[in-house]
C-alpha cells in the first residue's frame, strides 16, 4: 500500500494528536475564563460549559484549577468551538473595545 492513500485519512488521530488537540482546548478553556464579563457574556456556550467556566474564574492556582481546566476542556470537545478557535476571533474577543 502507497503512503498517503485513502486509508489513512479514515484512519483515527494518534494519541499524540488527541493529546495536542485537548492541549488547545485547555488553552482555549484558560483564554475564555479570563475574558472580560461582558465578551464573556455573549459566547455562545451551553449551560453547564458556561456554569464550570464561571466556576473556574474564581479559582486560585492550584491543582483544583488545572483540574477544572481539563473539565472545561472535555465539555469544548462537545462545543462549537470553531467560530472561537478561527484566526483573530481570540484576539479579537480579548482586546476588541465595545
Amino acid at each position: 500500500m502507497k503512503k498517503g492513500s485513502d486509508d489513512d485519512d479514515l484512519a483515527p488521530p494518534s494519541k499524540s494528536q488527541r493529546k495536542r488537540d485537548h492541549q488547545l482546548l485547555q488553552l482555549l478553556a484558560e483564554t475564555l475564563s479570563a475574558l472580560p464579563e461582558r465578551r464573556f457574556r455573549k459566547l455562545s456556550l451551553n449551560e453547564r460549559t458556561r456554569e464550570e467556566l464561571l466556576l473556574l474564574r474564581n479559582m486560585s492556582a492550584s491543582g483544583a484549577r488545572n483540574r477544572q481546566i481539563r473539565l472545561i476542556a472535555k465539555l469544548l470537545e462537545d462545543e462549537n468551538v470553531a467560530e472561537l478557535q478561527r484566526p483573530g476571533v481570540t484576539r479579537m474577543l480579548l482586546w476588541q473595545e465595545y
